[in-house]
């Protein structure tokens, strides 16, 4: 009963993670609050809440720190991209539906919507623990994300959950972005480490060619 309360038993632990992921919420949102940043702060995120799922040692507030400005110049290339695709894809479906252009065409928008929503889920867990260019970030989230739907269908449930999550308590707010982090952290973990090692192999290629 003693070692079950000790630093290295079970409550400990699961304390410890609870704490870790109120911080890293609060941590991402600061950190966001200047909206161009929103892609460097997941990114950071998604760097610390990594190394807590496969149970590297980490420090929170450094580790944070050290994602943020080592990713800060990619991170919010590819989070302009996004913001920027997304906003098309917006006035697109807006001019489609007001046009009346017919259901081709609107269906043609939803599936972009959807690979677009794909991207995002992938790009910033991908950048977070691989040192890759932002075009090959992208190809990458497009392959996995494609490759493998049902992880990404899976993925995509985190978003429903959180609505409802927030709807049963407020307070949970302070956990949403952690608990995003970790739930896409836990499903891509074994996916993320057979794709980036052909890709950091075959750009090891190209630079010997």
């Amino acid at each position: 009963m003693h070692n079950f309360f000790s630093m290295d038993g079970l409550p400990y632990k699961v304390a410890t993670v609870i704490y870790n992921l109120m911080a890293l919420s609060f941590l991402w949102f600061i950190f966001s609050i200047p909206i161009i940043t929103i892609g460097a702060s997941t990114t950071a995120l998604f760097y610390v809440v990594g190394k807590i799922i496969r149970g590297e040692n980490y420090e929170l507030y450094k580790g944070f720190w050290k994602s943020f400005r080592l990713n800060f110049k990619q991170a919010t290339i590819i989070w302009l991209i996004m913001i920027f695709t997304a906003y098309l894809l917006f006035t697109n479906i807006i001019g489609v539906r007001a046009l009346q252009l017919g259901k081709f065409f609107l269906y043609m928008q939803y599936i972009l919507f959807v690979e677009l929503l794909i991207i995002f889920i992938y790009i910033f867990p991908i950048l977070s623990r691989y040192h890759m260019t932002v075009f090959n970030c992208f190809k990458m989230s497009i392959y996995i994300g494609n490759r493998h739907l049902l992880t990404s269908f899976l993925c995509m449930m985190v978003f429903p959950g959180m609505y409802y999550l927030l709807a049963w308590k407020s307070l949970t707010i302070i956990f949403l972005a952690a608990i995003y982090a970790f739930w896409i952290t836990y499903l891509l973990k074994d996916k993320l480490e057979l794709y980036a090692k052909k890709e950091e192999e075959s750009e090891k290629e190209e630079k010997e060619e």
